[in-house]
């Protein structure tokens, strides 16, 4: 009975390993796809359409979480899976879109794109000025002056990109694991 319990924990883990390496790489190639597609076809968009299309193409990635959730758990004996175990399978798999997502991200600012910060921050500065004046324009516009000085970081760049991924994949994966938990776990 022990030896029986142990294979079958050896065999859920390693069923969860092969099915979220599966899905994480699924999900960290699908961003980088949807984010070629903006860059080749999108740039000429204002900035908050590029934002909006930036947050649709994070959701579309993650949906794979609930994809790679619903694998494991048919995969289990009975298709039962407790919320604990289905939101640390959901975690696990976001980790790869996120780390993808901010190396991409930074491998984008410091080499496709090196005047990307440079233009946003014009455009927002613009926008900026058309909301504000006097003093609290004068507050805004150093506010915005000391966050493009840290936005020129590839680390601050990084960790803002992946953290995003990371926040709304723990999102993504506390509703699957609320839709797929089984009953009474």
């Amino acid at each position: 009975t022990i030896g029986r319990r142990i294979y079958s924990f050896v065999k859920k883990i390693n069923i969860m390993k092969s099915i979220v390496f599966k899905f994480g790489i699924i999900s960290a190639v699908t961003i980088l796809i949807l984010f070629f597609i903006s860059y080749l076809f999108l740039e000429n968009l204002s900035f908050a359409v590029q934002e909006i299309w930036g947050y649709l193409s994070i959701f579309i990635a993650l949906s794979f979480v609930f994809f790679g959730v619903k694998s494991y758990r048919d995969g289990l004996p009975n298709q039962e899976i407790s919320f604990g175990r289905a939101l640390g399978t959901g975690i696990l798999i976001v980790l790869f879109p996120a780390i993808i997502f901010g190396l991409f991200n930074v491998i984008f600012i410091t080499y496709l794109n090196p005047d990307f910060t440079e233009q946003y921050y014009a455009t927002k500065i613009a926008e900026t000025m058309t909301q504000y004046s006097g003093a609290e324009l004068s507050s805004k516009l150093a506010e915005m002056e000391s966050m493009k000085e840290l936005a020129s970081s590839s680390l601050f760049t990084f960790m803002l990109m992946a953290s995003t991924v990371l926040i709304l994949g723990f999102i993504v994966s506390l509703i699957t694991a609320a839709t797929l938990r089984s009953s009474g776990k």
